[in-house]
């Protein structure tokens, strides 16, 4: 839910496709993370098993993606955030076992 918070504060903020500084290519793929988010939250709350596997999934490639423009630019901003993003990153991966296993009724 930060996700979607902070993703949809840069759109209100500064329209569709706000992250001018970075390449086209990343500000289309954190732009089109407020909608993917969106999806997530939906799947996991609905208890559907697509929304634990597409939680990982974005959440390894949101991390893999800021981890290497992080480095590229030396820009301390993103490697502080990328400190409590991989911790989340962490926590989603610890939790999607149990997530994975609910009862059959709610798949």
């Amino acid at each position: 839910m930060i996700g979607i918070r902070n993703h949809t504060a840069d759109v209100l903020a500064d329209g569709w496709l706000p992250y001018d500084y970075a390449p086209l290519a990343l500000n289309w793929f954190w732009t089109l993370l407020l909608p993917i988010d969106v999806i997530v939250g939906a799947l996991v709350a609905l208890r559907q098993r697509a929304g634990v596997v597409l939680g990982v999934l974005v959440m390894l490639a949101d991390v893999g993606v800021n981890s290497w423009y992080a480095y590229r630019t030396d820009w301390l901003d993103l490697f502080r955030a990328l400190q409590f993003q991989s911790l989340f990153l962490g926590f989603v991966i610890g939790t999607a076992p149990m997530l994975w296993q609910q009862p059959k009724d709610n798949r």
